[in-house]
This record gives C-alpha cells, sequence and structure tokens, in this order.
C-alpha cells in the first residue's frame, strides 16, 4: 500500500510540474490595434514593449506603413514593426546557412553543392 501512495503522489507531483512549465504566449498585436493605441495616446514605448512582448513580427510595405504614419502611429513604432521584418528575415537566412554544415570528425564544414556528405552523394547527383 505504501508503493502505491508514493507512485500516485510522484505522478501529482509531475502532473502539476509539467502544468507549471507552460507559459502562456501573449496574442499579437494587430496593426488595427497599434492604430487605435496610438490614437488613445498610448507612449511609443509601451506599444513597442507590447509588441515586443507579443513576438510580432510585421511585414508590411511601403505604402502600409506610409499609411500608418498618415494614421498617427510614432515613428519609432514604425520603425519597430519594420526591423521585426527584418530581424525575422535575418534569422530565416541564418538557418538556411546552417543547412549547408555538417559536423565531420568534431569541426563544421561547408558541404560544397557538388560534395561528398559522409551519407553519400548529395541526393540531386543521384542517377535514378
Amino acid at each position: 500500500m505504501p508503493v502505491l501512495a508514493v507512485c500516485v503522489a510522484s505522478v501529482a507531483l509531475i502532473g502539476s510540474g509539467c502544468a507549471a512549465l507552460t507559459v502562456e504566449r501573449p496574442k499579437p498585436v494587430t496593426v488595427p490595434e497599434i492604430v487605435e493605441l496610438s490614437k488613445a495616446g498610448v507612449p511609443a514605448a509601451d506599444i513597442i514593449a507590447k509588441m515586443s512582448a507579443a513576438g510580432t513580427v510585421y511585414r508590411l510595405s511601403a505604402s502600409q506603413l506610409s499609411n500608418l504614419a498618415r494614421d498617427g502611429v510614432a515613428g519609432e513604432v514604425i520603425d519597430y514593426m519594420q526591423e521585426t521584418y527584418i530581424g525575422a528575415v535575418r534569422l530565416e537566412a541564418v538557418a538556411e546557412e546552417r543547412r549547408h554544415w555538417i559536423m565531420w570528425h568534431g569541426h563544421w564544414n561547408r558541404v560544397p553543392g557538388d560534395a561528398w556528405t559522409p551519407w553519400g552523394r548529395p541526393s540531386h547527383h543521384r542517377k535514378e
């Protein structure tokens, strides 16, 4: 009986620990919300903090950015919105570059497009 009690207590502890590890991410801050906050007089730093906490990336055209300025959104907020997209593009470029590297004998090596890899010739060179 004591073994059963210990097992039940362990499962309850583990289950409660897992629930505590889940973090609810803030909802994305939409462009209309940003315009509303700006019109309501919320400081640019507060709007940027809210967008940053949500981790939202804004992919906007030049005309959309211009419309935001026309609608009263502060320049700092517009700059931040543009920087989120530039940062996301940079991260994607880094991820793409990393796809071309392999660990070989304890060292990172760049794999040329036509090179042999430890797993054989790249698939685009295989003859079917």
